[in-house]
Order: structure tokens, then sequence, then C-alpha cells
């Protein structure tokens, strides 16, 4: 006795299925380059953000958490010295923005 039966997901004798993934997408940003990036595209795109979006703060702030992010690992604590900040929570709207951006270029 079968439990399963085959299913005919596509009856396209020609279709095709691609896939892909981007390996370490964040981690190879470098920390100094990517916030000039990031700079560059606000730049790019300022007509189209809004008037009272504080970009020379966020710019600052961007520079601060990917030069200054201290994680935990056991129980000693180390200074991330290179490349996206791990576990920040903006790390994954920069790396996307910053990864469209060089795309265009």
């Amino acid at each position: 006795m079968h439990c399963y039966s085959p299913v005919t997901l596509c009856q396209c004798l020609y279709a095709l299925l691609f896939t892909c993934d981007a390996v370490s997408m964040s981690t190879n940003i470098d920390s100094t380059h990517g916030p000039e990036i990031i700079k560059q595209w606000i730049e790019e795109f300022a007509r189209e953000l809004q008037e009272t979006l504080p970009t020379k703060l966020l710019i600052i702030v961007l520079k601060t958490i990917m030069t200054n992010n201290v994680f935990q690992f056991d129980d000693t604590y180390w200074l991330q010295t290179c490349r996206t900040s791990m576990g920040a929570s903006c790390a994954c709207s920069y790396a996307s923005l910053y990864w469209a951006y060089m795309e265009r270029k």
C-alpha cells in the first residue's frame, strides 16, 4: 500500500526551474566602504526621500554601528574590527541597499 501518489506540478515540457542564493552578502561589505556607498545612494536618490529624513545623522550612526560592534561569545566580549556588524538590526537593510547600488554601477 502506497501512502503517496505522484503529483504533476507543470504540464509544460519546456519549463526550467532556477534558484539562487547570495552567500555571505553582508559579511563581505567593508565597514568603511559600506557607509560611503550608502551615502552615495542617499545623494543619488535624495529627491525620492522624505525631506525630513536626517541623512547626515543616518550616515554618522551607520558608521558608528559598523565600526564599533561588540558581541559576546560565551563569557568573552569581542570588538568586530571589519566587515558588517553581525547581529545589528540594520545589517540586512544595509546589505540590501549596498548591493542594489553596486549592481547598478
